[in-house]
């Protein structure tokens, strides 16, 4: 989670946005993690997993990379270093070559 707060707050001048997604927590549980560890990212709540089988995401954490026209144009599954050299090459694919 740090390395997507400080992804999110790197890339937010070219237009990036990072949801954290919860799924099947409920909203006190989730409260009572924030409020012992702090997240610089909104929180998207998936009670009942329709999100994550809608992306079909099964393998918790990961990483689902939407363009601006809606489309998926990556998943990454499992912890990932969002500094290093393959992930930025990800990242210049989904927003362009940046500065």
């Amino acid at each position: 989670m740090p390395s997507l707060a400080a992804l999110a707050e790197r890339e937010r001048k070219h237009g990036l946005r990072v949801i954290a997604a919860n799924y099947r927590e409920s909203v006190d549980a989730v409260r009572g993690f924030l409020a012992s560890s702090p997240l610089a990212l909104d929180v998207a709540l998936d009670s009942n997993g329709a999100a994550a089988k809608a992306l079909d995401v099964h393998a918790f954490p990961s990483t689902v990379a939407i363009a601006r026209d809606g489309r998926i144009r990556f998943v990454v599954m499992g912890e990932c270093d969002w500094s290093d050299a393959r992930s930025r090459s990800w990242l210049d694919e989904l927003l362009g070559k940046r500065d």
